[in-house]
């Protein structure tokens, strides 16, 4: 398997996209079935290698897809000649670009040729087959979202945005309390959320904070619930356990005694 992230470095795409994503298996995963936690943000992907039923628990079988706010983990089924291209957006990012709510999406994907149309889909997916290398797969996809994103009236929401980007640099690590400190009305910030985002404020910091929790158990094989890192949020094991189990449904000694080798790689 390799992968290749690609930081969005366009001037204009910066602000609705974190990255880029490119993912071939050139063999069949010794963990056949890989579990992968949900990311925290949308996702527009394209399938450019061999046909196959990537994603087990609800048989997407389209080669373009756009991904929204996963709750749970996700198992997926990677073989040998998949290929796959990701933009990875900003939380918000699907929104101000596009105007498509991710509450829609929560815990599901559309078939892209929905929101572009078929004709453009099979243009752009006839590009990444025949050109030759990433950079131009890359190069090919910026540009397909610059000229898509022209159908659509792009937004900004700097004050939310912020507090969204403020979770993110936490890792989820605070409340909902300490967040908006009595200075926003909290039926405005979930009403910014379920609309921008896609799942409630607590929920995505739950997300986030499973991410960062997952990201240091494959750092350090010995973490856990007082690490210094985690800033003291967990009272005990149980909480820590509790937790961890919404997402994955395994505790987290569990969960350590498989390899999960492909959401490691994506940690």
């Amino acid at each position: 398997m390799i992968i290749s992230e690609f930081p969005c470095n366009d001037s204009f795409l910066a602000s609705f996209i974190t990255d880029f994503t490119i993912i071939e298996f050139n063999e069949t995963p010794e963990d056949e079935i890989s579990k992968v936690p949900p990311l925290g943000f949308p996702v527009l992907q394209f399938h450019f290698g061999i046909e196959s039923n990537f994603y087990l628990d609800h048989g997407f079988r389209d080669k373009a897809i756009l991904i929204g706010q996963f709750t749970r983990h996700v198992n997926l089924r990677p073989i040998e000649g998949t290929k796959i291209i990701s933009a990875n957006f900003k939380p918000y990012g699907l929104f101000n670009l596009l105007g498509l709510s991710p509450e829609t999406l929560t815990d599901t994907a559309v078939d892209s040729s929905d929101v572009f149309g078929i004709e453009e889909i099979n243009a752009f997916l006839k590009v990444l087959k025949t050109v030759s290398n990433n950079k131009k797969r890359l190069e090919a996809i910026k540009e397909f979202i610059k000229t898509e994103s022209r159908k659509f009236k792009q937004r900004r929401n700097c004050i939310y945005d912020e507090l969204v980007d403020k979770i993110i640099e936490k890792n989820g690590l605070l409340t909902v309390e300490s967040l908006i400190q009595g200075k926003i009305k909290l039926r405005n910030l979930e009403r910014y959320f379920k609309k921008h985002i896609g799942i409630p404020p607590k929920i995505f910091m739950d997300v986030l904070r499973h991410k960062f929790v997952l990201s240091q158990m494959y750092l350090k094989p010995e973490f856990q619930w007082s690490d210094p890192s985690l800033d003291g949020f967990y009272y005990d094991q149980s909480h820590f356990n509790r937790d961890f189990q919404k997402f994955s449904l395994e505790k987290p000694l569990e969960y350590n005694q498989n390899p999960h080798l492909f959401a490691k790689i994506l940690m």
